[in-house]
């Protein structure tokens, strides 16, 4: 088996780029869930912590980049909140279509009440450009 090449961490501006970028999809998606109601809203964003949570507890804590700077950062937060696991553990897991259900959700559902809103509420050009956003990014 060859070695695998992992690097002794990303640059700062990378890591700072990836994040941003993501976090342009959450406030774009959760504003527009927020346009529906606060209560959607509220939901919403905890269900991006909680999702956030759950890839920090259940991948990151095995990736060979925990408690260092992945190309996301989040091996390095991963070790403030959880313990280390079994590097071995983050190649053998297989992926199926149902590991990717909750991400794909983050888009789907705010693409969905965007186009709810816009049908009910009329026209409106910030509710577009965040529904778009996700979609192209």
């Amino acid at each position: 088996m060859k070695p695998k090449k992992i690097y002794d961490g990303y640059p700062v501006g990378l890591i700072l780029l990836a994040n941003i970028l993501i976090l342009a999809v959450y406030v774009s998606s959760a504003y527009i869930l927020f346009a529906l109601s606060l209560i959607t809203g509220i939901l919403y964003v905890a269900y991006l912590v909680l999702l956030e949570l759950y890839f920090l507890k259940e991948g990151c804590i095995h990736c060979c980049y925990y408690g260092n700077l992945c190309a996301f950062g989040k091996g390095a937060v991963a070790a403030l909140f959880f313990n280390a696991g079994d590097p071995e553990k983050f190649c053998e897991r297989e992926l199926g279509f149902k590991d990717f259900i909750p991400q794909v959700l983050v888009v789907l559902i705010p693409l969905i009440v965007g186009i709810a809103l816009l049908i009910s509420r009329g026209f409106n050009l910030l509710i577009l450009t965040a529904m778009i956003y996700p979609v192209f990014s």
